[in-house]
């Protein structure tokens, strides 16, 4: 693995460990330990395309196992455990669901319509055929091309890493990642 896709791993775990521990001391350590079972484990991950859902997987494990072992040191309660949905991410996809609305008012007029129709006012693309008066397969098409140009549109301003599943595990803008490469230039 190159230097900068450790630096790039690096800093999408931080994020995801800070989402999860408000203690900046802890989320370092944390951060470490995911990092060098990572490092010792990557000799076991076949394909090198899954490393960040791989990764996430790791932190994740990393951030239940210290809950787990702070409850048998500490004797804290069960509210210290992180249930199911937390490890989810859903505030991060959420977080990215807030900016769809504006992120569709780019669209070009036609795949705009199509989007705002079936996404927000909820019509099946058949409704949004007849409401158009598009053939079910020309509306069908619509829906498909104006949702991967809503696709390109966030991921040009946003590097967005998902689950196998499509949901969200960390985003950060692309702007700062070039004003990082600007000042490391």
């Amino acid at each position: 693995m190159s230097e900068q896709n450790w630096t790039e791993l690096d800093e999408v775990l931080r994020a995801f460990i800070r989402s999860k521990v408000k203690d900046p001391n802890l989320t370092e350590d944390l951060l470490q330990e995911s990092l060098i079972k990572i490092h010792l484990n990557l000799h076991r991950l076949k394909s090198h395309e899954k490393l960040m859902n791989w990764a996430f997987q790791i932190s994740r494990n990393v951030i239940i196992d210290h809950y787990k072992r702070s409850k048998r040191i500490h004797n804290v309660g069960e509210a210290a455990l992180p249930d199911e949905e937390e490890c989810q991410e859903s505030t991060f996809t959420q977080d990215l669901a807030t900016w769809i609305p504006e992120a569709i008012k780019l669209l070009p007029e036609k795949y705009r319509q199509a989007i705002y129709l079936t996404e927000i006012e909820g019509l099946t693309q058949k409704q949004m055929a007849e409401k158009l008066g598009l053939s079910i397969s020309g509306a069908k098409s619509r829906v498909q091309r104006g949702r991967e140009k809503l696709k390109d549109i966030i991921l040009q301003c946003c590097l967005v890493v998902t689950d196998k599943y499509g949901n969200v595990l960390d985003y950060h803008s692309r702007r700062q990642e070039r004003k990082q490469e600007e000042c490391c230039d």
